[in-house]
């Protein structure tokens, strides 16, 4: 007897488990729907504000009008990302060892093109061709210093485009809490200063304290860049 009224004790306290369970679950999902769209709006917000950037931005190139990326991750904040390459597009890029150089030659000082048909090799002495190629190693190596200096500085200003996106407009993203924070990530493509500093990838991570710090007036511009973590690899 005893035996089964425990049985019945167990069975009852299991059902009213369950039911709390449901009751607790549902009302969680209640509380939680509204945010978590209220969320969802505003990590598209800043999609869009991240893409206009990119869009009118006289430094980074991007395939289309809505490249960024973005998602949330529970207790560790928002991340944005997105595919990019440097607006300037050197006569290096992309084509390193390249079989056009036996032909085109290219001066920057007055954007000049000196265009060699192949047929022109023959009527040449070893003495002349010598001296052409000794010209074209000399006009590639000067031209792709040129070109690595425009696209460091398109770099530099990029990285500034970002800066100001997340000091600007990071307090949008009012539901995420003040320890988790903003990463927004470029990955690197299809550029020679990329290639040539063996770049993939640059991250800026912040924490929403120190953008709504900034956005409130507690710290200035300068001490809230020192608080962005930036890493470039």
């Amino acid at each position: 007897m005893r035996t089964q009224n425990v049985r019945r004790v167990k069975t009852a306290v299991g059902t009213l488990c369950v039911s709390l369970l449901g009751v607790v679950i549902l009302s969680s999902a209640a509380l939680a729907g509204p945010e978590s769209r209220k969320l969802d709006r505003q990590i598209d917000l800043f999609e869009r504000v991240v893409d206009d950037m990119l869009v009118e931005s006289g430094n980074w190139l991007v395939q289309s009008r809505h490249e960024t990326r973005g998602r949330y991750r529970s207790g560790e904040g928002a991340r944005f990302t997105f595919d990019a390459e440097l607006l300037h597009r050197g006569w290096g890029s992309s084509r390193r060892g390249g079989k056009w150089w036996n032909h085109f030659f290219h001066d920057d000082d007055d954007d000049g093109v000196i265009v060699i048909d192949i047929d022109d090799w023959d009527d040449m002495d070893d003495d002349e061709i010598a001296e052409l190629r000794r010209d074209r190693k000399s006009l590639r190596k000067k031209s792709q210093e040129r070109i690595l200096k425009k696209e460091e500085r398109l770099f530099k200003r990029g990285k500034a485009e970002m800066v100001d996106v997340l000091a600007d407009f990071g307090d949008v993203l009012t539901t995420l809490p003040d320890n988790e924070t903003i990463e927004l990530v470029a990955y690197l493509d299809d550029s020679e200063y990329f290639y040539e500093n063996d770049l993939r990838q640059l991250s800026m991570t912040v924490k929403m304290s120190d953008v709504r710090a900034h956005a409130e007036g507690k710290i200035d511009e300068k001490e809230f860049v020192s608080r962005i973590v930036m890493d470039e690899s």
